[in-house]
């Protein structure tokens, strides 16, 4: 009963259109986990996934679904963004910090799934590793981690899949109406007391004017329960409705830019055949913490790439 008492449970569920149960299309599911268990639970899911094959600690592991047929095509791309000196923005990122030492990378096979685990090396694993343990190391912190599960959870599902957001775009919808026709967001966030605390006193040494900033709601965060249902966009406050629908990066969807250099856009052209049906990604800090996410995104990759398709 003390644990339920000090145990802070809040949620909020946001609805556009008839109500989804288990009839979604298209999903994503984050989860952020402090608790020693779930993160030791997390790393041996990961470690029988990967055959322990590589480091799942600290390691940033991606999941693609993919045939057999497919599999090696994928691997080659997805080396080729560390080991390669393209022009390509995201190797220009990732090729110096691989080949500098800083960041390691390996890709395994499991049936109908490719699996990239991208973990850090050298300084950078010592300055990751180095500042894990300060943070654990007190008392309080301690008990944060082991007799505590402070999580936060986000749910989003849609009966629509990402064909059905181009179809309505088409006939002069723009994203975001096409998007709320059916769309279901459910955050759940689970905070012991304790943790509120610490957090708000951090906050407050760092900024004596906490109190009154934007930030200031947190020491307000303990339990709340806000159910919003919409028939549709049209049914949202005229101000909430202006800067949704004028949002300049939102207003064409999800879409990879027609200004990126070739490269980019072959680079992005590849990987929209994977990343459509759903990938998972997750982070394990040992003890600490588990980040999961998991997507199921039918015709996303279509989207992503509805400006950037190859000449015929």
């Amino acid at each position: 009963m003390e644990a339920n008492k000090d145990q802070n449970q809040s949620k909020l569920s946001v609805l556009f259109g008839d109500e989804i149960g288990s009839n979604e299309q298209t999903s994503f599911h984050f989860k952020f986990t402090i608790n020693k268990q779930k993160a030791q639970s997390q790393a041996l899911k990961l470690k029988q996934l990967i055959a322990n094959q590589a480091e799942t600690s600290s390691s940033l592991i991606f999941v693609f679904p993919c045939i057999e047929e497919n599999q090696d095509a994928l691997i080659n791309l997805l080396e080729s963004v560390f080991t390669s000196s393209s022009n390509t923005k995201l190797s220009s990122y990732l090729h110096p910090h691989h080949t500098e030492g800083r960041l390691a990378f390996q890709t395994i096979k499991n049936q109908d799934k490719v699996v990239l685990v991208v973990r850090p090396s050298g300084d950078l694993a010592d300055i990751i590793t180095g500042q894990l343990g300060f943070l654990i190391s007190t008392e309080q912190s301690n008990e944060i981690v082991m007799n505590q599960e402070n999580s936060v959870v986000a749910d989003i599902k849609s009966i629509n899949t990402f064909a059905d957001i181009e179809e309505w775009m088409q006939g002069g919808d723009s994203f975001i109406g096409a998007l709320l026709k059916s769309f279901k967001l459910d955050l759940t966030l689970n905070i012991h007391h304790e943790l509120l605390v610490t957090i708000i006193e951090l906050l407050e040494a760092l900024d004596p004017a906490f109190a009154n900033s934007p930030l200031g709601f947190l020491q307000f965060f303990k339990n709340f329960n806000i159910d919003m249902q919409f028939a549709g966009s049209q049914e949202l406050p005229d101000s909430v409705r202006s800067g949704l629908f004028s949002s300049g990066k939102l207003k064409n969807g999800l879409c990879v830019g027609e200004d990126l250099s070739e490269a980019d856009k072959a680079l992005w052209r590849g990987l929209a055949k994977y990343v459509e049906p759903g990938v998972e990604i997750y982070l394990t800090l040992e003890d600490t913490i588990a980040v999961s996410v998991e997507t199921k995104l039918p015709a996303f990759g279509t989207h992503l790439t509805r400006n950037i398709k190859s000449e015929q």
